[in-house]
């Protein structure tokens, strides 16, 4: 009775295995971000790897990558390529680059990039984070210096002040 079950038990395996591979050979397009989150400081560049994926048996003539959700200052954007061929079961990997300038400012900032061509559209958000380029205790130390400085300054001029009157 064991080898019985054993045996019907094995032969519903290869079966089962089968209609798997099936369903990942046949799987939807998707858009991955490599990483999908990145901290910029102010005047730097992030470069992050766009990752399309086509797991279905057609092909898209022209496929185009677009940037959305950045503000109109503060950020230079570029991906390349611009717009490509996508192939049966093929990968594309695009370079996205992501540039804080000076109007930026610390902020954080959801993108969504876009891929789309024919019926394919597929989509992955991207969070950027810009923080300052200099580090914040170098303001501060500053503030500090000068107000000791001030202080100092005011505490003996009045000494001296005094006794020049004596």
């Amino acid at each position: 009775m064991l080898t019985i079950a054993v045996l019907l038990m094995s032969s519903f395996q290869p079966a089962v295995f089968a209609n798997g591979a099936k369903q990942v050979s046949q799987s939807k397009p998707s858009l991955t971000l490599e990483p999908s989150a990145v901290v910029i400081k102010v005047g730097d560049t992030a470069t992050v790897s766009a990752i399309l994926a086509n797991g279905q048996n057609t092909t898209f003539s022209q496929v185009c990558f677009n940037i959305e959700g950045f503000p109109a200052t503060g950020f230079i954007t570029s991906i390349t390529p611009q717009c490509t061929t996508l192939q049966s079961f093929e990968t594309i990997n695009a370079s996205l680059n992501v540039t804080a300038t000076p109007a930026a400012a610390p902020q954080n900032v959801t993108a969504l990039i876009v891929a789309t061509g024919g019926a394919l559209s597929v989509q992955a958000f991207l969070l950027v984070t810009v923080v300052p380029a200099i580090s914040p205790w170098i303001p501060w130390s500053m503030i500090g210096v000068f107000v000791t400085i001030l202080g100092l300054s005011l505490f003996y001029g009045n000494r001296r002040k005094g006794r020049k009157k004596r």
